[in-house]
């Protein structure tokens, strides 16, 4: 089938290594856009703090550290200080342009969980969503009241979805409610609906 024609998953991505080209890719963007743009600061997203590479970058820089690559633990270790290296960078790239400018590094959000990460951080994004219930509405009080205490600005950040990642429509509706209309659809619209920020406060 002609690619236009071919069909097309409701939702879908793939998580590109950081430790090799990709990772060098992303410098050279961050780095173009500071040198050409007046900017406020650099919002990375969809960064997969969860997600272990074994690609043959990865895998050669495992042994050559003494990493097991046989070792699930140890690959996700190893995965957690190749990601921290290059959050490193990137965000000193960013200061460096100015130390007002903001830098934040997205997985749905900042993560409880995740304080590793913390530090490469200017400020703190709660991402909730009213159609995911993971990052549902009712998380916003609990996450912003627990970041607000570690002494960094906290925002909000949401958007309207409907039943895949982003639409530009306000409820969610259910896939069998839009009858013959292919199954990406929902998704085409993306962020076109518009993502507000708003600061939390005390």
């Amino acid at each position: 089938l002609p690619l236009e024609n071919a069909p097309k998953p409701a939702c879908t991505g793939a998580y590109l290594c950081m430790a090799g080209a990709y990772g060098e890719h992303m410098k050279a963007l961050a780095r173009e856009v500071l040198d050409n743009y007046e900017v406020d600061g650099l919002f990375f997203d969809i960064m997969g703090l969860n997600i272990p590479c074994v690609c043959d970058t990865c895998v050669s820089e495992m042994k050559a550290s003494g990493y097991a690559v046989e070792d699930i633990r140890s690959v996700s270790a190893f995965a957690v200080e190749r990601r921290k290296k290059l959050f490193g960078e990137l965000r000193d790239m960013v200061l460096a342009k100015g130390p007002a400018l903001t830098v934040f590094f997205n997985s749905g959000g900042a993560e409880i969980n995740k304080p590793e990460y913390w530090q490469y951080f200017t400020h703190f994004e709660m991402e909730n969503l009213p159609t995911k219930s993971a990052v549902g509405y009712d998380a916003i009080v609990n996450r912003s009241k627990f970041f607000r205490e570690l002494g960094k600005p906290v925002y909000g950040m949401t958007g309207k979805f409907h039943t895949e990642w982003g639409s530009s429509a306000a409820l969610s509706i259910p896939r069998h409610s839009w009858g013959n209309a292919p199954p990406w659809l929902p998704t085409v619209c993306a962020v076109i609906s518009g993502i507000s920020f708003i600061q939390t406060g005390k």
